[in-house]
């Protein structure tokens, strides 16, 4: 269990933040205003969104809240430097697993100048329908619901090799030059041992990369490989598992993602869905898309800066799941119970935080209090490392009592309340 943190500093609070488009009616500043109701709204993907803080500052998170990243296909960069992007800068990649808020935290960086960028996550198209028109089969055949799909996805296809070793489904893609890049599908043996992911580079007719993946008893396994780095198999349970690999583009950008199903006797099949490509090297979250077009995502707060750590865990009976409905309770004329109308879920509690030192409550305690956390909102997260998605937006509602308990050892006592967990 992690020590419970407080997300309050945020370097767009140290300079003027600069987008590189802003839609009419969605100004940047609204994302500092800690408000989930007001939004920054970019006119198109990629954008960016740049502060100067004025000097180095120790940073080592980003918060998003009330955003759409993952329902509008969008992943986004954490980049810090030292000279205004010029010659030094430093890009952390990440991507949403859903549009519930959300907080990375990384190594503590010392830097003046911080960025938010914003780019399309997926660059494949029609990701769960293999039998649209956007994908193109070669020689081997495609049946449809011939499988219950992993997880969420919605669609799962059996294909099966007809003519010869080179059966495939294909997918043309236009990737950045000379990049690195990651390709997964989700996969689930029928009967299949030996079966192929494929990155073609049509301008030069030439194989880029492949792992050639051998299942034994439905556990895949690298056979050979090609031009892949990072290959990794992550079981999704009732035998899938997502199957990905990095590799490097040439310099030319017009590139065809390809899936065999086997590469050594005809009729075997191979179960596939969820196709998957983006820029970068992390194992991304996989990112549904149907049509492709791009839709621009909103957020309503951004919060890049230094969390305030707590001494130590909460003591027992903390609750982070209560929740209190707010709307009108329904009776009869005789006093009957009807029903209620619910509009809105509350959290509250008592935080009580032990051994916290005088020097503590005296120094970062307080500078967070006068701050920011007295009369602003606040993001509480009581533990990152088991429950990173349970993130409470709030504001303090009867100051902070901070009694002396023993030697240099004081306890600070704290009421919050928000909005219950969705």
């Amino acid at each position: 269990m992690s020590r419970p943190a407080f997300l309050y500093d945020n370097r767009l609070d140290d300079g003027t933040p600069v987008a590189s488009t802003t839609e009419t009616g969605f100004d940047v500043l609204n994302l500092r205003d800690w408000k989930p109701y007001t939004f920054w709204k970019p006119t198109a993907v990629p954008a960016t969104v740049t502060v100067d803080a004025g000097v180095p500052r120790p940073t080592d998170y980003a918060l998003l809240w009330g955003h759409n990243l993952y329902s509008s296909n969008v992943r986004f960069d954490v980049e810090h430097s030292s000279d205004n992007f010029v010659a030094d800068t430093t890009t952390l990649s990440y991507s949403a697993e859903s549009d519930k808020p959300l907080a990375v935290y990384f190594t503590e960086v010392t830097k003046r100048y911080w960025r938010l960028a914003l780019s399309e996550n997926n660059l494949l198209t029609r990701t769960e329908e293999f039998d649209h028109a956007d994908w193109s089969l070669l020689q081997a055949s495609l049946e449809a619901n011939a499988v219950l799909p992993p997880g969420a996805l919605t669609a799962a296809y059996r294909l099966t090799q007809v003519t010869d070793a080179f059966d495939n489904i294909s997918q043309d893609v236009t990737l950045t030059a000379s990049t690195n890049h990651r390709m997964s599908i989700f996969a689930k043996p029928d009967d299949t041992v030996d079966s192929l992911l494929r990155i073609q580079d049509l301008t030069a007719g030439s194989e880029l990369a492949n792992i050639r993946i051998g299942w034994v008893n439905g556990v895949p396994s690298t056979a050979s490989s090609l031009g892949a780095s990072n290959i990794t198999y992550e079981d999704q349970g009732d035998g899938w598992y997502r199957c990905g690999f990095q590799f490097t583009t040439s310099v030319n950008t017009s590139f065809q993602v390809q899936i065999q199903p086997d590469r050594d006797a005809l009729g075997r099949s191979l179960f596939v869905t969820g196709a998957h490509v983006h820029a970068g090297t992390p194992n991304f979250f996989y990112n549904p898309v149907g049509a492709g077009t791009q839709l621009i995502p909103t957020i309503a707060i951004a919060s890049i800066g230094k969390l305030l750590e707590m001494p130590a865990g909460l003591p027992q009976r903390f609750d982070p799941t209560m929740r209190e409905p707010q709307g009108r309770l329904s009776r009869s004329a005789a006093g009957h119970p009807l029903g209620r109308t619910t509009d809105f879920e509350m959290w509250d509690a008592d935080l009580r935080f032990r051994w916290a030192s005088k020097a503590f409550v005296r120094g970062a305690w307080r500078t967070a209090w006068d701050s920011h956390m007295r009369d602003n909102p606040f993001v509480f997260a009581w533990d990152r490392g088991n429950y990173p998605e349970e993130l409470f937006l709030v504001n303090q509602t009867r100051g902070y009592t901070s009694p002396h308990s023993s030697g240099d050892v004081v306890e600070i006592v704290m009421k919050v309340e928000g909005l219950a967990l969705e």
